[in-house]
């Protein structure tokens, strides 16, 4: 069983080869033709003759230790490089992997499968073909099983990687992609340290700064991103036209978003509550698979996703009214979207955050402030919650302070000191800021 692209090698030490790494792997539509690039490519498939190679030897192995006909293996890949649209991302440069089962006996030897599959499913899978019944909890599928049902849609998430928070979703049938961007108000290319240094995003970077990229290339730099993303995957495999706001697929689009809500409704996702606050409703609830629990928090996952699309339609009277909720999280969500939005009229409810209970909230109230153009108070209050005694906090105060740019006297001893911070991930940030290594 196969899914996915699999080479077995591709030569990475002349132009022509490169060439065809980049028409080969489709990244031509959203990366420019570049000499870093398509040495960067040749050399990340070069890996892959390299990994046959490892293979070969494994599976050699098994042969002489005569135990090949009795062993099944399975063979998937990670997501990819550390790229623009690739690991992290939820492109299908970044979310689709090959795998591959042999069976000993080569039963069902050639056959080619692209039924949407999980990583998650081949736990399943193993356990039933050990004959071990797999438990009715498993979200996992057996995907051998005589009653298998291919799945219509998968999802995947992304939310903080390293020191950059984000929070992405999608939902994908066979034709169609619908990503939700909930922090569309942040590029796509965010501050990372492992990527930054890059020669791929550099090159891609130096380019559009130069105004050299086409308009597929250009999104990844440009300083917000659509909320939404709808891509037909049959016409556009490479997921250059964003159909999202075309009257045509407004159907799939909202069939689609539906079905992505109710995922994270009823699978508990509390990727849209901030780190630093799910980490003390964790400890209030004495694990944080136990907040939902809550007969307080049982809708929050829904209201948030309300929320968040009210602060994308600049809903001002819902921002306001969640501003004056009992949940941290909202409150956090409303006072960002309130400083996104504009209007000065919030500014005398903001600054009374900067005294809620929840260190989070005053953070995300500071820099709302700071977006408003209010420069005084807001900057104390983040400069005293890069020493709450959460790490998390820390990094998302020093992130805000980032974001906010304020340069003076207590801010740089602030960054300064954040380089001893007991999270490496706040450390990062005070070393970017800083432009130490």
């Amino acid at each position: 069983m196969i899914t996915g692209m699999f080479p077995t090698s591709i030569g990475a030490h002349n132009h022509r080869s490169q060439q065809t790494v980049l028409k080969a792997s489709g990244n031509s539509a959203y990366y420019p033709d570049h000499p870093v690039l398509r040495k960067h490519w040749a050399e990340y498939l070069n890996t892959w003759a390299r990994m046959d190679l490892e293979v070969g030897r494994i599976l050699k192995n098994l042969e002489e230790a005569g135990v090949a006909r009795n062993t099944i293996v399975f063979f998937w890949t990670d997501h990819g490089l550390t790229h623009i649209r690739a690991k992290q991302f939820l492109y299908d440069e970044g979310i689709r992997i090959p795998l591959m089962v042999r069976f000993g006996n080569r039963r069902r030897a050639g056959t080619v499968c692209d039924d949407l599959l999980l990583q998650i499913d081949v736990a399943a899978t193993s356990l039933a073909l050990a004959g071990i019944d797999v438990p009715g909890s498993m979200q996992g599928q057996d995907f051998f099983a005589a009653d298998y049902v291919p799945r219509k849609r998968i999802y995947a998430a992304r939310d903080r990687c390293d020191e950059t928070v984000d929070t992405i979703r999608c939902v994908r049938s066979k034709r169609f992609k619908y990503i939700r961007n909930f922090l569309s108000f942040m590029p796509h290319t965010q501050p990372n340290e492992s990527k930054d240094h890059q020669p791929t995003l550099i090159a891609a970077k130096a380019l559009y700064d130069e105004g050299k990229l086409n308009e597929a290339q250009n999104t990844a730099f440009a300083p917000t991103r659509a909320p939404e993303e709808l891509y037909d995957l049959q016409s556009d495999p490479f997921e250059t036209i964003n159909l999202a706001d075309d009257p045509r697929y407004a159907d799939e689009l909202k069939t689609l978003q539906r079905a992505l809500y109710e995922q994270m409704v009823d699978s508990g996702d509390l990727g849209l509550v901030p780190e630093p606050i799910l980490e003390e409703m964790g400890r209030e609830h004495g694990n944080k698979a136990f907040v939902l629990q809550s007969t307080d928090n049982s809708q929050l996952v829904r209201r948030l996703i309300e929320l968040m699309g009210a602060g994308q339609t600049c809903d001002r009277a819902r921002l306001l009214a969640g501003l004056q909720s009992a949940s941290a999280a909202e409150r956090y969500w409303a006072a960002t979207w309130l400083g996104l939005c504009g209007g000065t009229d919030a500014v005398g409810l903001l600054e009374e955050k900067l005294e809620d209970e929840e260190p989070a909230v005053r953070i995300a109230a500071a820099l709302a402030m700071h977006r408003l153009g209010t420069t005084d108070g807001p900057t104390h209050v983040l400069i005293e919650a890069t020493r709450d005694y959460n790490p998390l906090v820390g990094l998302y105060a020093l992130r805000a302070l980032e974001i906010a740019g304020v340069d003076d006297v207590s801010v740089r001893r602030t960054f300064a000191a954040a380089r001893n911070h007991p999270y490496e991930f706040a450390r990062r940030i005070a070393n970017r800021v800083l432009q130490e290594p």
